[in-house]
């Protein structure tokens, strides 16, 4: 017998992820796969999108709740957000936060589910709503690494978490017994990067960002941010043996082109001038497997938390070697026999060029990594995340 499950997604974009958004594109890869392999019926409470809306009939097994909410920035938007900012000054009473609270509530019991899972956290579910419903049926997953926190511990029976590290950080301080922390391990569709470019194109990319043929390309891929490590990775690639002719290709934008991220942006590349290292702005997720096969090596040197990292599966199946920080959760990703994992600490950006100088003289040991990669990346496929996710919410586990 089917179970029927209440997928509650964020409030900031829509499902089917049309405008993005690594919790929304989780979201669709388990209906997605839910349509092939028919496990439980879904019901998915997301905020209404015109363009998501013409693709609910693509959808034999989940049926949607959308969520209107008014865009303040926008004309009568902007207008009953000055209105509420008012009435909450005044009367200390947030009408807007209440609507929207209303709306969740009401969705949540409309879709009649035997549990209801929040993907991320949501302001608008409070302990006396699940204690209502039952707590059993509640269950927390996360995408980020989060301390403990009580409230959780009241409201949830079970929450997901993203790695053993976000998991160990969630029930360091007792809160959260740990058996009631389960671990899901991201997945991606392998089929968008286990593919080839022709020479053409790959001929095509290096004329384009002028890099000889006969220079090794170090890949980035993702935001530029300060906790992403890409000053560090920078100064570490200056450093490296001249002898050894190579290109770093930087693929990535900052925060919406917007306050600290710009500024970061520009400080890296005036940081890069005049050393062969390329920015490429923003790359579309499904073009990124041209720019990992034009590459030898991918480095991901994130200083701050990392709670996971796709892009380090994405380079694994490619099949690049792949170079990263002890960051978080990242390491779990990988083995001794797929990538050299560099320590952060005072001498991060020496080890990390030692690293970067190691793999670009031994091509060896590229293709080695390379392929170990290739065969790791399998563990995180979307097809597995799936069936792990079930289990998983089911108590199969």
């Amino acid at each position: 017998m089917y179970k029927k499950i209440c997928i509650v997604a964020p409030e900031f974009l829509p499902v089917p992820a049309t405008k993005g958004g690594a919790i929304e594109t989780l979201i669709q890869t388990i209906l997605d796969e839910n349509e092939l392999d028919h496990k439980i019926d879904i019901v998915c409470v997301t905020r209404f999108n015109r363009k998501s809306k013409q693709l609910y009939n693509k959808y034999k097994y989940t049926k949607f709740i959308p969520i209107k909410i008014i865009d303040k920035k926008r004309g009568f938007g902007r207008f009953v957000s000055g209105i509420n900012f008012a009435i909450k000054k005044i009367f200390k009473f947030d009408i807007r936060f209440n609507i929207r609270k209303s709306k969740y509530e009401n969705a949540i019991q409309k879709s009649n589910a035997d549990l209801i899972v929040f993907e991320s956290t949501n302001n608008y579910i409070s302990e006396n709503f699940t204690s209502k419903i039952g707590k059993n049926k509640f269950i927390l997953h996360l995408h980020k690494i989060y301390n403990p926190n009580e409230e959780w511990e009241k409201q949830f029976e079970l929450i997901i978490a993203l790695s053993d590290y976000c998991k160990n950080r969630l029930s360091s301080n007792g809160l959260i017994p740990k058996n009631r922390i389960h671990v899901l391990y991201n997945g991606i569709d392998l089929s968008k990067f286990d593919r080839n470019s022709n020479e053409i194109d790959n001929k095509k990319l290096r004329e384009h960002y002028g890099i000889d043929d006969d220079q090794l390309i170090i890949i980035y891929t993702g935001r530029i941010m300060e906790i992403k490590g890409v000053e560090e990775l920078i100064c570490a690639y200056k450093k490296i043996d001249k002898k050894n002719k190579s290109c770093l290709l930087i693929c990535g934008g900052d925060i919406d082109n917007r306050n600290k991220g710009s500024r970061y942006l520009e400080h890296v590349k005036k940081l890069s001038k005049g050393s062969n290292i390329v920015f490429t702005g923003y790359i579309p997720n499904e073009d990124l497997y041209k720019y990992y096969n034009l590459a030898d090596i991918a480095v991901f040197p994130s200083t701050g938390e990392e709670g996971l990292g796709n892009v380090v599966v994405e380079a694994m199946a490619c099949k690049l070697p792949t170079i990263i920080s002890n960051s978080g959760g990242m390491p779990e990703l990988v083995n001794n026999n797929t990538s050299l994992i560099v320590k952060l600490g005072d001498s991060f950006v020496d080890d990390l060029s030692k690293a970067i100088d190691r793999l670009l003289l031994d091509k060896d040991l590229r293709e080695k990594m390379g392929y170990e990669g290739y065969l790791r990346s399998k563990e995180f496929s979307s097809k597995k995340y799936f069936d792990d996710y079930i289990n998983i919410i089911l108590k199969k586990v």
